[in-house]
């Protein structure tokens, strides 16, 4: 009878050994079948930044005033949207906002410590909100434009391809993801041999100024 027993046991383990790794398979227990989140995923959601001086020298070299700004951005992977607020104040004023909605491309650079963020907008409007705000877009002539007008939104998505706006932000923008913050590195609005229409000439009302950058700083809202 004892035979019989050790057998069973025998043919149990040699049973259970065969079963192991498909049970870690179905329940997930296997490293393999860990999913790692794209780039895209990581960003995904929505950001605040950081109150930041602004650097649309169109704007300040016109009126002689600083300028801050802080934007908002709603990413759902190769989507943004991002709201910025131009104030006269230190951001405790809603002067100018702009929208804009853009495709994303996420790059790593080989043997970078961040990643490289190229928007493609497809769309861009602004909103002047206070008398100050339509003042100086009319003084800079933003987006070629001369009668801003409070409280009325303007779709200028076809001015703003042909660089009528504002210098590109790219063809890279430079980023870094730590936990809930994201740190975004911006060129300023200022003209250079690379801003230009589309036909190689620098348009009359492109920004013209010093060349500089902003770092903004997102927190997951």
């Amino acid at each position: 009878m004892s035979s019989v027993i050790t057998i069973s046991k025998i043919q149990f383990s040699i049973a259970f050994s065969a079963l192991t790794p498909i049970l870690l398979l179905s329940t997930g227990c296997s490293e393999e079948t860990k999913s790692v989140p794209t780039p895209y995923e990581e960003i995904s959601g929505r950001w605040a930044s950081n109150c930041a001086e602004g650097k649309n020298f169109a704007l300040t070299s016109k009126t002689n005033l600083g300028i801050t700004q802080t934007s908002q951005l709603e990413i759902n992977l190769s989507e943004v949207k991002e709201t910025t607020v131009i104030s006269s104040r230190k951001c405790d004023s809603r002067d100018i906002e702009i929208k804009t909605i853009s495709k994303a491309i996420i790059e790593t650079p080989a043997g970078a410590t961040h990643r490289d963020l190229d928007l493609q907008v497809s769309s861009y409007s602004i909103l002047p909100i206070t008398e100050f705000g339509a003042r100086i877009l009319n003084l800079s002539k933003w987006c070629g434009l001369n009668d801003w007008a409070v409280g009325t939104e303007r779709d200028v998505s076809v001015a703003a391809a042909e660089g009528k706006c504002m210098k590109p932000r790219g063809p890279r923008i430079p980023f870094v993801l730590e936990g809930a913050n994201l740190k975004i590195e911006t060129a300023s609005e200022a003209a250079s041999p690379n801003f230009n229409s589309g036909n190689g000439n620098t348009p009359a009302s492109a920004p013209q100024g010093p060349a500089s950058k902003t770092e903004f700083f997102f927190t997951r809202i």
